[in-house]
């Protein structure tokens, strides 16, 4: 199968090579890409959760102030909902 080496210094040549690092090199490289996407995917995922919560402040102030407004129209005499009993 594999040819014989005669000397020591051609076995530690053999057994010195390279081979195999550039499948290690690729897979830490998918590894930190991997980091690194997650990390997108994280930031993208609190931009929405914080668009939602900043849209339902927005929509709680909105009827607050339409809600005071039926308040700043009336005459200083007349705050109140209902007649008093």
């Amino acid at each position: 199968m594999f040819p014989a080496v005669s000397s020591p210094r051609a076995r530690h040549a053999e057994l010195s090579g390279e081979e195999g690092f550039g499948l290690i090199e690729l897979l830490f490289a998918m590894l930190i890409l991997n980091i690194g996407i997650m990390a997108l995917v994280g930031a993208f995922n609190a931009g929405a959760v914080a668009l939602a919560r900043s849209a339902a402040t927005s929509n709680g102030a909105v009827v607050a102030d339409r809600a005071m407004q039926v308040y700043r129209e009336l005459e200083n005499k007349a705050i109140y909902l209902a007649a008093p009993a």
